[in-house]
């Protein structure tokens, strides 16, 4: 695994599961964290657990103002942001029986808030020589699922917004990725 010794991280939906999996490994490496979560209760025990150099900000990915003041909280913490991993996702779905409401929850959280987060946070990186953000996607946004829509949809347009985000962004030496090659945080595509 890369030293991240130095290096400051913003993971989405980091208090559970996947999430929580990458914060420890990121803070285990030398990283400085931020757990960007709804989850209160479960982002705060991580967050006490791993002690210095981890934080919790409770975070909605559907609220442009949450966003913004965790990256506020995250520059005021720790000088700047070099490392964003888009990991927040929902689940809702109902296949072709989802609602509009639904649809527009499901691709609000499960692409939109990253996309904002991206918009928020490469200026900081920038002003730090570059850094690094990972979208998740899953093989859900490759293949056809019966019941299911919302999910791979938003998860297929992940990866179509990754390039966009990777060609926009390569001049200011930040690399965006889509995933993750297991939990040893190397990018692959």
């Amino acid at each position: 695994m890369t030293d991240f010794t130095g290096k400051v991280a913003i993971v989405t939906g980091g208090a559970t599961s996947i999430g929580a999996t990458i914060v420890r490994a990121l803070h285990g490496e030398g990283a400085r964290v931020v757990i960007a979560d709804i989850e209160s209760a479960a982002g705060k025990v991580l967050a006490k657990r791993l002690g210095e150099g981890a934080m919790f900000q409770r975070t909605d990915v559907e609220s442009d103002e949450d966003i913004i003041a965790c990256v506020a909280a995250t520059v005021a913490a720790f000088g700047g942001i070099d490392i964003l991993v888009n990991n927040a996702c929902s689940f809702l779905d109902k296949g072709l029986q989802s609602s509009r409401e639904e649809w527009h929850r499901a691709l609000d959280v499960n692409i939109v808030g990253g996309a904002v987060f991206v918009r928020e946070a490469a200026p900081h990186m920038r002003r730090r020589g570059g850094g690094a953000i990972v979208n998740f996607s899953s093989i859900a946004g490759k293949h056809g699922q019966r019941g299911r829509a919302l999910y791979p949809a938003a998860k297929a347009a992940i990866l179509q917004l990754t390039r966009n985000e990777a060609m926009e962004l390569a001049a200011g030496a930040i690399r965006v990725k889509r995933r993750l090659a297991g939990l040893d945080l190397v990018c692959a595509d």
